[in-house]
């Protein structure tokens, strides 16, 4: 553990009689602050750091823990492997299993307020509760990638990243747009190769008449980064565009092909990785 106080310029060793990996910390406020590692450790501090002593997790299963967050002096949460989630109310002095309903690594947890909270781990997993953790709902976050990290700015408004350059905000004044599965969408069919792909792909599609196509990209967010064609005419059959993310970051993005007509529309996933 190491502590500045001067904004980052010079860091302090500190000493907590462990050689465990440690993977997260939290602090409340300037003197209160915890710590959580492999083999179910947690380590807590009420001096700023200057000290810190080892919590007991006995009456919980024994998991490395992967983050720890307080709402407040008493009540907190550390969620880690195999789906564990674990909350205590007593500043860390004892911790309570509560059901996460997955077996999934948890890797990173937050709270906008002691009742309002969200947890992100492997696989795109997204939890959220809105009762202190008594349960736990599944959100669909539109990704695979591994989510590592996690910040709440406030009920309304947060960020999680991730592997593969994953960056996804939550904003509820926005509405996102329906997900849909790309292969086969009605009678349009679209692919991409490579996919993964870095920084061009190949978009392939075939349609059943001639048809006026708007095709466009999308980043995660629904944002339109990209028009590829507008108002174009495409005769029946097989064909191939070229798609180039030179500039944009990496990332999950929707390939969106509509016929002028309206009686046609298909959507790709891609993952662009640089």
């Amino acid at each position: 553990i190491f502590k500045t106080t001067n904004g980052g310029s010079t860091w302090t060793m500190k000493n907590t009689s462990t050689r465990i990996t440690l993977y997260s910390i939290h602090f409340l406020d300037e003197f209160n602050g915890w710590v959580c590692g492999h083999r179910g450790t947690v380590f807590a501090t009420t001096d700023g750091g200057e000290q810190w002593f080892p919590q007991s997790l006995h009456t919980v299963p024994i998991n490395t823990m992967r983050s720890i967050f307080f709402a407040t002096k008493n009540i907190g949460w550390s969620v880690g492997n195999r789906g564990l989630i674990i909350k205590t109310t007593n500043g860390g002095l004892t911790w309570f299993q509560q059901n996460s309903g997955t077996v999934k690594v948890l890797r990173s947890v937050a709270f906008a307020d002691s009742m309002t909270g969200w947890i992100v781990g492997d696989r795109g997993l997204i939890l959220h509760t809105s009762d202190a953790g008594a349960t736990w709902n599944q959100l669909n976050g539109g990704t695979n990638s591994i989510l590592t990290s996690l910040f709440i700015k406030n009920k309304t408004l947060g960020w999680a990243v991730g592997l593969y350059s994953t960056i996804l905000k939550y904003d509820s004044s926005l509405v996102y747009p329906e997900q849909i599965p790309s292969i086969p969408l009605g009678t349009i069919h679209v692919n991409n190769f490579p996919n993964p792909f870095n920084p061009i792909t190949t978009i392939h599609f075939s349609i059943p008449e001639k048809l006026v196509l708007n095709i466009k990209v999308y980043n995660i967010l629904g944002q339109e980064v990209r028009i590829l064609f507008t108002n174009t005419e495409f005769s029946e059959g097989d064909h191939n565009i070229v798609f180039d993310a030179e500039g944009l970051p990496s990332g999950i993005y929707f390939a969106k092909i509509t016929s002028s007509n309206g009686k046609y529309t298909a959507i790709r996933k891609m993952l662009n990785i640089q």
